[in-house]
Order: structure tokens, then sequence, then C-alpha cells
């Protein structure tokens, strides 16, 4: 009986003494902190992959775009029947015959003119009257005027005709003229009454220039 009292006592004994230590053990858990730090944190730095693509530059929304103008359709029956077109050809310079006494001078100029239809008309032969002008560039004053008619040209529309030969004769330095040639301008009008009956934008190719 004795030894059944100690037994009781001593089991008393142990289990308050668990649960003095059990708090505290549990304090000293939950309490712990680590005394290790991690390494510090570094971005890995990848080499960049070989790329095929190109980089494309955007349009820009300030820029300005140059506007083309398209040239209106031509078609057959837009097309005239008369577009008579000229080019001066075969110019020559006209001067007097040397004499023992007097030397060789200027007299004037001729000249052919090449006339092409461009029009739709294939041939077009008719008389084709010509005013012929030579002009003074240094005070735009008119020296002298010719009126041609040549007859029976036959005009065609797939290569030129030459007309026979014309010339407007003057002297250098009288009247209106100045002294030197390069002060002259020769201007030929090609139907300047328009008698084929020419709409007028397509009058601009019916004068020929020449200057020197």
């Amino acid at each position: 009986m004795k030894k059944l009292k100690q037994y009781f006592v001593f089991t008393i004994f142990a289990v308050g003494l668990s649960m003095i230590i059990s708090p505290a053990h549990g304090g000293r858990i939950s309490g712990k902190t680590s005394t290790q730090t991690l390494p510090p944190h570094s971005d890995p730095q990848t080499a960049p992959l070989p790329s095929n693509t190109r980089a494309v530059t955007l349009p820009s929304t300030s820029m300005e775009y140059q506007k083309i103008e398209k040239p209106l359709a031509t078609k057959l029956e837009d097309t005239p029947d008369f577009d008579i077109a000229g080019e001066l050809r075969d110019m020559e310079l006209l001067y007097s015959k040397k004499s023992t006494f007097i030397s060789r001078r200027f007299k004037g100029l001729r000249f052919r003119v090449a006339l092409m239809n461009r029009g739709k008309l294939n041939t077009v032969t008719k008389n084709v009257p010509f005013r012929i002008q030579v002009i003074n560039t240094l005070t735009n004053t008119l020296i002298k005027q010719e009126n041609y008619l040549q007859e029976n040209l036959e005009i065609r529309n797939n290569y030129w005709v030459l007309t026979s030969k014309m010339e407007i004769l003057f002297l250098l330095n009288v009247n209106a003229a100045p002294e030197k040639l390069n002060d002259v301008k020769l201007v030929v009008d090609i139907d300047p009454a328009n008698v084929f009956g020419e709409a007028h934008e397509h009058r601009g190719n019916n004068t020929c220039i020449a200057t020197w």
C-alpha cells in the first residue's frame, strides 16, 4: 500500500513537471529566428538571341504626300481632225555678194517649215497660209512682217512634210533692227487665221520661233 501511494505521488509530480516544461519549450520554438541571410538577388543577364526580323519604320501621320496628276485618257473620238504642228528646218543666213568696194553684208533669212497633222485625219491636202515676223528682242519691236501661202500641201499624220523655201529680207542696224543678229527673233505662225478650224487648245504647236 505504501508503494502504491509513492507511485501515485510520483505520477502526479511527473504530470505537473511536463505541464511546466511544455509551454517553455513551445515558446522557444515559436520565437526562434534564423541568423542565415539569403544571397542578394540579381537579375540574370542573357545574351540576345539573333533575330531574322528587320525593324520597319512606320509612316508618320504628319507626312505630306505629293499629288500626282494623271494625264487624261485620250480616246479616238476626242482626237480632233486637225492639230497642225510645225518645226523650222534648213535655216540660212542671207548675205549680199561681196564687191570691190562693198563688203559682204547680212540681208535676211531663208528657211523651210516641216508640217505634220497630229489629228486623226491621215492625209490632208490644203493651201496653208504663213505669217513671218522678225522682232527686235531688245525693244520688243516688230522689224518686218511677210505673209506666204503654200498651195496644195499634202500634210500627213505619220511623218513630216517640208514646205518650199520661204525668206524674209531685212538689214541690221536699219530702222527698228538691232546691230546684231543675236538680238533678233524669228516667229513663224502656221495658219494664223485658223482656216483649218483647230480648237484653241490645239493651237500651241502652230508657232515656230528661232533666236541666235
